[in-house]
């Protein structure tokens, strides 16, 4: 457990919760001898380091102690370091190792982001601190000799005194006498901690599909406005996804919680673009001449993204995911 903002929160590997943002989950505590289970929902994942913070509903009965990270920047190769975790079957266990190194590597891609909104803002200034970083040689992960068995994972690794160092994470073996143990640093932990608690403000991070313009340059521009117009999209609206097409290759039309949503709404936009090249081609003097070449099919694609609401219950109780991603596109 940690402070996160004003919070108590829990952090560990996202790989141990194993369900999706805002889902609910029970968590069980060392305070209480992890004889109750207490309700939690994911708030925030970082899967480029496998992370995520989960909030803990507690009674006032139970008081979770917290940890506090040390800079793992003061750590050598060959000192002394010490997992935690509970792995299945004992409680408490710990394991010995030695610091062998550091590694940069990424465990998964960063999820996609809506060109444009906060939110992308926000994934970009944090990559940029990332490579800030990296260029003064904080690497990201710890690598070390001390064993993790199934179910240490998202445990605290500690230094010789004692002080948190940072979370296991991932086993990898390459042969006989070759296993490695990898934590992510403090330092990147703490980092990721500061972006997931500002994130919040924006709303409860969830899973959604997107459906997206991609860019053809053929197409009319005003011909692209009727399309996305009939299917409801606003002057701006439509205005942000023909530019983000053109910059990016890509503009969102719609945000959705579930893929029905998403393809009911990529099919709809088909549909429309099939009746507009009709139009356009019957309103054209040439007919089949050069006017046809701006009469192509537009292109339409449904795809995993994540996108932030207000809780509901909130003074800004979030209405339909549409109404949310509507709300991002502007932003």
């Amino acid at each position: 457990m940690i402070k996160a903002g004003t919070e108590t929160m829990l952090l560990t590997s996202a790989s141990v919760a194993r369900t999706e943002k805002n889902a609910s989950l029970e968590v069980a505590l060392a305070g209480d001898g992890f004889t109750a289970r207490h309700p939690a929902k994911v708030v925030g994942k970082v899967p480029e380091i496998n992370l995520v913070l989960i909030q803990v509903d507690l009674d006032d009965a139970v008081t979770p102690s917290t940890l506090v990270f040390s800079d793992d920047g003061a750590l050598s190769e060959g000192d002394f370091v010490v997992a935690l975790g509970n792995p299945q079957g004992p409680r408490g266990g710990a394991s010995l190792g030695l610091l062998v190194g550091r590694s940069s590597s990424s465990m998964s891609e960063a999820p996609p982001m809506t060109p444009g909104t906060t939110e992308a803002a926000m994934a970009e200034a944090e990559a940029e601190l990332e490579a800030e970083a990296l260029k003064r040689g904080e690497e990201p992960f710890l690598v070390a000799d001390a064993a993790l068995v199934d179910g240490a994972s998202g445990g605290p690794m500690l230094d010789a005194d004692g002080a948190v160092v940072g979370i296991s994470t991932l086993v990898i073996s390459a042969g006989e006498g070759s296993t490695r143990y990898y934590a992510v640093s403090a330092r990147r932990c703490l980092r990721a901690v500061e972006a997931l608690v500002e994130r919040r403000s924006l709303g409860v991070q969830t899973d959604g599909v997107r459906v997206v313009l991609l860019n053809d340059g053929v197409n009319k521009r005003e011909r692209v406005a009727a399309v996305l117009a009939e299917a409801g999209l606003s002057d701006q609206a439509s205005s942000f996804a023909m530019l983000s097409a053109h910059k990016t290759g890509r503009g969102v039309i719609g945000v959705f919680e579930t893929a029905e949503e998403a393809e009911a709404l990529r099919q709809a936009l088909l549909a429309i673009d099939k009746r507009s090249q009709a139009a356009w081609l019957a309103d054209s003097a040439d007919g089949d001449g050069p006017a046809a070449k701006w009469a192509q099919d537009l292109r339409f694609e449904a795809e995993p993204c994540h996108f932030y609401r207000k809780e509901v219950g909130s003074a800004e109780e979030a209405g339909s995911a549409e109404d949310a991603g509507r709300r991002q596109l502007e932003a």
